[in-house]
């Protein structure tokens, strides 16, 4: 049975201010390649070509770089964790004021010695998985400051060989780090005058 709509009848498009669209060939434009759209919004031929990457400003130095997100607004880990530094010493003075406590003021130094360095998990700097699989069966898989279970590998020296690593728990390894980068893990500080 075959349905007949009068022309009162036609059902209503389902976008009215679209009207109706072209499904004819067009041309990618990113790679001029010809192709017939499946969707009315369709621009690109395939999503390789939708998601090329664009250039970008870095929201913290300005440096041009391709992305294919739009989330992403630094061109590298170095300005985002310097950008969450300055965020977090800025958190601090809004706290205490213009003079820090010391172990605050440490802490905030450190965060941009990290930062300047590239972050704090800046390649080269984390052992790879075969090295960390070492240090934990050298090190029976137990923290050795306390002796609970390790889940950190931690540098002893500059070094990556396996002399200068150590495993350590979260807690071990946080306290060793800096006891003062525990305000910016938990987000609160200490109280003044504790």
């Amino acid at each position: 049975m075959e349905i007949v709509f009068t022309e009162e009848e036609v059902p209503p498009l389902r976008h009215p201010n679209l009207g109706p669209w072209d499904a004819s060939e067009r041309d990618c434009p990113r790679c001029s390649t010809a192709f017939v759209p499946h969707r009315r919004d369709q621009l690109y031929c395939a999503p390789v070509c939708r998601a090329a990457a664009v250039e970008r400003a870095c929201a913290h130095c300005g440096k041009k770089f391709l992305t294919a997100t739009k989330r992403r607004i630094y061109c590298g880990t170095r300005c985002r964790e310097t950008v969450k530094a300055t965020r977090d010493e800025v958190a601090a003075h809004a706290r205490f004021g213009d003079v820090l406590p010391p172990g605050v003021q440490e802490a905030v130094h450190r965060k941009y010695h990290f930062a300047a360095r590239g972050g704090y998990g800046v390649p080269g700097r984390v052992p790879s998985p075969a090295r960390r699989a070492e240090v934990i069966e050298r090190d029976g898989g137990l923290c050795q400051e306390c002796g609970r279970p390790g889940t950190e590998v931690d540098h002893v020296g500059p070094g990556r060989e396996l002399t200068e690593l150590q495993l350590l728990c979260r807690d071990c390894h946080a306290k060793k780090t800096n006891p003062n980068l525990e305000y910016f893990m938990e987000g609160e500080f200490p109280k003044p005058g504790e």
